[in-house]
């Protein structure tokens, strides 16, 4: 499986586009072909991108392979997705595609829903926000009268260094 070559093309793909990019890496299996997809993750993002890399593994048995993939989607900015069957796939995919939120208040979970969705109305007041799975929660504060977008890639869990 050539993963490190596919990751090294992706420049070439995102040439035309700006903003935030999602890069979705789904492989059955190792990096088998000479490649460094570590790298070329981080390529990416020394080249400007603001990019999020997630991987989706199928139908992986191996717990080290996984534990891999999972510090190649971190480092990317995203999520590791371990699928068993063509059920999980799809919902992997789908998750992916159009990641779900929460939002708490108090430390209580008062919303889940997906990105994209109408907007979601809060009274004033301090929010803590994460996408999932495996989202950092970061504090917002909602002010009366006012609008707040934010970003997927400002709820994932930072870069380890």
């Amino acid at each position: 499986t050539p993963i490190g070559r596919s990751l090294s093309l992706v420049p070439e793909d995102l040439k035309a586009y700006e903003g935030e990019i999602s890069v979705i890496l789904l492989t059955d299996g190792e990096e088998n072909c000479g490649g460094d997809p570590l790298a070329e993750i981080k390529k990416l993002q020394e080249l400007g991108y603001d990019v999020r890399v997630n991987i989706i593994g199928f139908a992986i048995e191996e717990e080290k392979l996984k534990a891999e993939f999972r510090k190649w989607a971190k480092a990317g900015n995203g999520n590791y997705y371990d699928t068993q069957s063509k059920t999980e796939l799809a919902k992997s995919l789908n998750q992916v595609v159009t990641p779900e939120f929460e939002v708490a208040k108090n430390g209580k979970v008062i919303h889940k829903g997906k990105a994209g969705e109408d907007r979601l109305e809060l009274s004033p007041g301090r929010y803590s926000v994460r996408i999932l799975p495996e989202g950092k929660w970061i504090e917002v504060e909602v002010s009366s009268g006012k609008s707040l977008s934010l970003k997927a890639s400002q709820l994932i869990a930072p870069k380890e260094k």
